[in-house]
């Protein structure tokens, strides 16, 4: 497996299958609910015209949630994301989605919509496009 090269596409925005308002009206057990005082804490909702032309490959992809119900994305910035850097602020602290990107417990999947300068395109045998820092 790939180790991430810290290359900052996959939190610009970052993307989740929930709206802020299903993620203030619902409360979890463990890791999830610490993930969810989290977003609502640092992250804040776009609209998904600016995530998708922020996140391309993301353009027609089907996303399901871990029952395999087909659901939509939602885009968030988050306010420990370093956009001159792409590096996160609060790595130590970052919930589990987070440290799971982007295979989370399913393991590589040839279907996997990533940045193309994210390092895990390689686990697929996808070329790796480096991008220079603005």
């Amino acid at each position: 497996m790939t180790e991430c090269s810290g290359c900052g596409a996959c939190c610009n925005p970052v993307t989740l299958p929930y709206t802020m308002r299903e993620y203030q009206g619902s409360t979890f057990d463990g890791d999830a609910e610490y993930d969810r005082r989290f977003i609502l804490a640092h992250f804040t909702q776009i609209k998904r015209r600016a995530g998708f032309e922020r996140r391309p490959e993301l353009v027609g992809q089907i996303t399901t949630d871990s029952d395999g119900a087909i659901t939509e994305v939602v885009f968030y910035d988050c306010d420990r994301y370093e956009h001159a850097t792409g590096r996160c602020l609060a790595y130590e602290e970052r919930p589990s989605f987070c440290r799971s990107y982007p295979w989370g417990s399913t393991g590589p999947r040839r279907n996997a919509a990533l940045p193309a300068a994210c390092a895990f395109n390689a686990d697929i045998g996808r070329p790796v496009v480096w991008a220079e820092r603005k």
